[in-house]
This record gives structure tokens, C-alpha cells and sequence, in this order.
């Protein structure tokens, strides 16, 4: 294996974690009583849609995939991912916002977070070999299963514990993913796969 492959086995596990626990607790925000609070009448119906997020995020990330490429489009992703969620770090500005507008914030945090999970998945099936390309999904899952378990750690605890450092964590992970994508050493796009 070559000298720049083992960062890049870092990177992609590192921004399969991210990714996907991110993308597990975008349904899980509460907010403690010094912020607003969504818990109204509506906020299962609310949050429901923030599900919705996972069909635009992977058909947008499908177009973007092929257009400016693999690395690209998981860097722009997930930072995206931060911007949509640092509106909700200023307490303020979460008092004024309706539940509805936090809802949107969400549903484009996660659609951001999925695009980016689901092109770290078509990056890793053509930048390995055949040979190595089942280890390294095996990786790609150890990061993901990481990542649920510290989903309601996370999202739950941490957010009753501190609202500011549950949504500073995940806009500073998101940012991290971010910069780490761009210094992923192989762009694959138009590229044939290797047997």
C-alpha cells in the first residue's frame, strides 16, 4: 500500500463517522430552556421532515458528483452541512426563528451530511483496487457504526448538557470533514476503476 493511501483510510473514516453522526442526530435536536424551544404542538411533525432531507441530498450530490467531482462535492458538503446548522449556535436568533425555519435548517443539514456520506461511498468504491475494496468498506462501516453509537450521546445528552457545545460540535466536525476532503490525494471523477 502506498505512503498516501493510509491518510486517505484515515480521512475517509474520519468523514464516514462525521458524516453519518450528523445525519442521525439532525431528527434528534431539542433545545434546553435557555434557547427556544421547538417543543410545541407541531414538533414531531416538525422534525418528521427532516427525514425527507435524504432524497434532494442524495439526488443533488448524485449531479454534483459528476460535475465538479468526488472531492469537491464532499468538501462543499459537508461544508455546507456547517453553514446550515451555525445559524442555530446564535441563541438569539433561535429565539426569533419560527420552529418551521429551525426545521429547514435541520432538513438542509442533513440533506448536506447524506451528500456527503453517499459520495464518500462512490469515492471509496473506485479509488481501491478490488482486492482492498472489501476492507475498506469494512472501514468505511466501522466509522458509520462509531458514529451511531455516539449518535445519542451526542445529540440527547450533550444538548441538555450544553446547547451551545452540541451545536458547536457539530458544525466543527462538519468543518474538519471538510478541510479533510480537500486533502483527500485522488480525485476519481472520469476516472476508470481499478481491478
Amino acid at each position: 500500500m502506498s505512503s498516501s493511501v493510509s491518510p486517505m483510510n484515515q480521512t475517509i473514516c474520519s468523514n464516514s463517522f462525521i458524516s453519518h453522526n450528523s445525519t442521525d442526530n439532525s431528527s434528534n435536536h431539542t433545545e434546553d430552556s435557555s434557547c427556544a424551544s421547538v417543543t410545541d404542538d407541531d414538533f414531531y411533525f416538525k422534525i418528521a421532515w427532516t427525514a425527507f432531507a435524504d432524497v434532494p441530498g442524495v439526488i443533488v450530490s448524485a449531479i454534483l458528483i459528476e460535475v465538479i467531482g468526488r472531492k469537491l462535492n464532499t468538501a462543499f458538503t459537508t461544508f455546507g452541512g456547517a453553514v446550515s446548522i451555525l445559524p442555530l449556535f446564535y441563541c438569539e436568533l433561535a429565539k426569533v426563528l419560527d420552529g418551521y425555519v429551525v426545521t429547514a435548517l435541520l432538513f438542509l443539514f442533513r440533506g448536506f451530511q447524506i451528500g456527503a456520506y453517499i459520495t464518500l461511498y462512490v469515492y471509496v468504491s473506485e479509488v481501491y483496487p478490488t482486492r482492498l475494496r472489501g476492507t475498506v468498506f469494512g472501514l468505511f462501516g466501522v466509522g458509520r457504526s462509531i458514529g451511531q453509537l455516539l449518535s445519542p450521546l451526542s445529540a440527547l445528552s450533550l444538548v441538555n448538557f450544553n446547547y451551545y457545545a452540541c451545536i458547536g460540535l457539530y458544525a466543527g466536525l462538519s468543518l474538519i470533514a471538510s478541510v479533510a476532503a480537500l486533502f483527500l490525494p485522488f480525485e476519481t471523477k472520469g476516472k476508470s476503476l481499478k481491478d
